[in-house]
C-alpha cells in the first residue's frame, strides 16, 4: 500500500506538533524554530518515508536543492534530542 505525498506530509506535521506542540503554520515561517521544523520534518520525509527531494520540494513548495541542503545540513544536536523525545514517547506509550 503506497500512501500519497501529502499523507506523508500530513503524517509527519501532526508527528511533530503532537510532540512539540507546534501549530500547523510554523512550516512556512522564517524564524529559527521554524528553519528547524522544516528540516526535521523534510529529513523524516526523506528518511522515513523515502520521498525524493523533488517531492519534498513540491510539498514545500520549494526548490529540491533547498531541501537537499536543509535534510543535509539539519543539526546534529536536533536530531539527537528528536531521538531522544521519541524513545521518551515509546517508553511512556
Amino acid at each position: 500500500m503506497d500512501i500519497s505525498e501529502k499523507k506523508k506530509k500530513d503524517i509527519v506535521e501532526i508527528h511533530l506538533n503532537k510532540l512539540y506542540g507546534w501549530g500547523s503554520n510554523i512550516y512556512y515561517s522564517r524564524s529559527k524554530i521554524s528553519v528547524m521544523a522544516k528540516r526535521l520534518a523534510w529529513y523524516l520525509l526523506y528518511h522515513k518515508y523515502y520521498c525524493s527531494y523533488d517531492s519534498i520540494g513540491r510539498m514545500y513548495d520549494r526548490d529540491h536543492s533547498t531541501v537537499m541542503h536543509g535534510v543535509k545540513n539539519i543539526d546534529v544536536e536536533v536530531l539527537k534530542q528528536y531521538y531522544e523525545d521519541v524513545g521518551v514517547l515509546n517508553k511512556t506509550s
